[in-house]
């Protein structure tokens, strides 16, 4: 009986009128917060979207659009913070909340930064009219303003908490000296990656191909490149594979080679012949989508089984169905040429020539 007095004691020493008080005025603080950030939020957010619309600023928009979500963990963060300040048992802990509350109005802050980092891209790259130059840097710069945020946070963090920023920052150095020394690699793949994009190597899009990959640019980031094959695999190569070997960047070329020897049966005239290369050199020439100065129809080698044409072109059809239509358009017109010189296409094929015995046996004799 008398330990449960005194445990009756200590239940009446500490739930005391004044500490029910609190705690109830702590938690109605609490409810309230969570109400304005469930209700009023939204209405803060509508109101503030048809005073910006007026405006002819457009960074305004974008800006509100940002602050939606992490104003939202702002409002939490703040009922939480005088519900703790409030409530009797966490009441005495002032300074401590205050620099949780800092701490959270930094990392809301960051992630408004972060949110406008694709935005801050825009502004930045608006002045680079190469359309495939901005798509290639536009994700290393939001991912830059994104990592400058977060950091700049952490630092501003760590001086609210009462920590050695300058000293902090020294030991950085020292640590990311170290760091560099472990992590060429890492630093070689870096600088590669911007030697890319400065000398406009390669971009987002491209068809590429060297000794061991052929596909196209999916993305490019500060260590490594990803390629898609044809075959539709992803892959990813470090930078400094792409910056110190050869690299064929067929997107960049203005025009495709089409290219192929045209084989005719030796019974062919000469006349024939003539005409057939003409004919074809005239078609080549007229044609819309081939570059009439790059034309080449000779007749080149007498072949074990034909007489050898050379078709030589270059087309301005850079895609490859559109290419392959090219080439078919041509062959099919190269068919109706030969089909009205009466010439027909050769192939392989051996001949075999029997001299007459019977006028071999009257020389003899003779």
């Amino acid at each position: 009986m008398d330990n449960m007095g005194f445990i009756l004691d200590n239940i009446r020493n500490v739930f005391t009128v004044t500490f029910l008080v609190e705690t109830v005025i702590a938690t109605v603080v609490l409810l309230a917060f969570l109400v304005v950030n469930r209700f009023l939020k939204g209405r803060i957010i509508s109101i503030s979207r048809r005073l910006i619309t007026k405006t002819k600023i457009t960074w305004d928009d974008k800006l509100l659009d940002a602050m939606e979500e992490p104003l939202g963990f702002l409002l939490k963060a703040l009922g939480t913070y005088f519900f703790l300040v409030l409530f009797p048992p966490t009441s005495g802990f002032e300074s401590f909340w205050m620099n949780m509350l800092r701490s959270i109005l930094i990392i809301s802050l960051a992630r408004v930064a972060s949110r406008m980092a694709g935005d801050f891209a825009d502004m930045l790259l608006n002045s680079l009219k190469d359309k495939q130059a901005n798509q290639t840097i536009r994700p290393l710069t939001i991912r830059t303003f994104q990592a400058l945020a977060y950091a700049l946070a952490v630092l501003m963090i760590a001086q609210e908490w009462g920590y050695d920023v300058k000293g902090f920052l020294a030991g950085l150095g020292l640590i990311g000296f170290a760091v560099a020394m472990g992590a060429q690699d890492t630093i070689t793949n870096m600088l590669s990656g911007l030697f890319l994009i400065a000398d406009k190597t390669i971009s987002v899009g491209d068809w590429v191909s060297n000794d061991q990959i052929e596909g196209t640019v999916e993305e490019m980031s500060f260590r490594t490149t990803k390629i898609r094959t044809f075959e539709q695999s992803l892959i990813t190569v470090p930078n400094s594979l792409l910056a110190n070997n050869p690299v064929t960047n067929y997107t960049q070329r203005g025009m495709r080679r089409i290219r192929f020897t045209l084989g005719v049966m030796y019974k062919t005239s000469a006349d024939q012949l003539d005409v057939v290369i003409r004919n074809i050199d005239t078609m080549l020439r007229e044609h819309p989508q081939v570059v009439s100065d790059t034309v080449y129809v000779h007749f080149s080698t007498f072949n074990d089984s034909s007489l050898d044409i050379v078709v030589y072109c270059f087309t301005d059809a850079m895609g490859y169905g559109l290419y392959m239509k090219v080439k078919e358009e041509i062959n099919f017109k190269i068919m109706n040429i030969l089909e009205k010189e009466s010439v027909s296409a050769a192939f392989p094929s051996t001949s075999i020539y029997i001299e007459d015995a019977g006028e071999l046996t009257k020389e003899k004799l003779a």
